[in-house]
């Protein structure tokens, strides 16, 4: 081994710890400026309503005021999270609802990121750092499952990711 071999070792120890966190940083970001996009109006909408009587009447009452209601109720507990948030934080300055629209798809762009990081956790058992980044990489930054959270406002990684945790503890 030479001096080279010696440094380039070390500069890849120091920053391959850091690699997971980047590009989930850079998951994260890639993503931010898509999420005022309309989406599947119908489901954006959906999620928006029930986010709001949740927030509204709780969670004992949201079937007797959400007319409609068609997913898990798991998923009705994340939207009232959301729903209270954008009480909190936005009621009185958001009358075109634009910060709610952002907040109902955020969980599923947070999903995202944690199927990348648990996908990373996945293959690290059977392979190297740098293969389970790889695999990390392919999803996160994949360019349909960015658009199906991101733009279309889907909710399909919430389940994925529930999942695959489930299946990995």
């Amino acid at each position: 081994m030479n001096a080279s071999t010696n440094v380039q070792t070390s500069v890849r120890e120091r920053l391959l710890p850091w690699a997971l966190p980047c590009l989930l940083l850079v998951g994260l970001v890639v993503r931010l400026p898509l999420l005022g996009n309309d989406g599947f109006r119908n489901d954006v909408q959906a999620f928006e309503s029930w986010a709001l009587t949740i927030a509204e009447h709780g969670p004992s009452h949201f079937y007797a005021n959400a007319g409609f209601a068609d997913y898990p109720p798991g998923y009705f507990y994340v939207l009232g999270v959301v729903g209270a948030i954008w009480e909190w934080l936005f009621r009185g300055s958001d009358p075109s609802y634009s910060a709610l629209k952002v907040l109902v798809k955020l969980p599923a762009v947070f999903a995202d990121l944690g199927v990348g990081a648990i996908l990373y956790a996945i293959a690290r058992r059977f392979t190297s750092q740098v293969s389970a980044l790889g695999v990390a990489a392919l999803y996160v930054l994949n360019p349909a499952v960015i658009f199906i959270s991101a733009i279309w406002g889907q909710v399909d990684s919430i389940a994925a990711a529930s999942r695959c945790w489930a299946s990995t503890s």
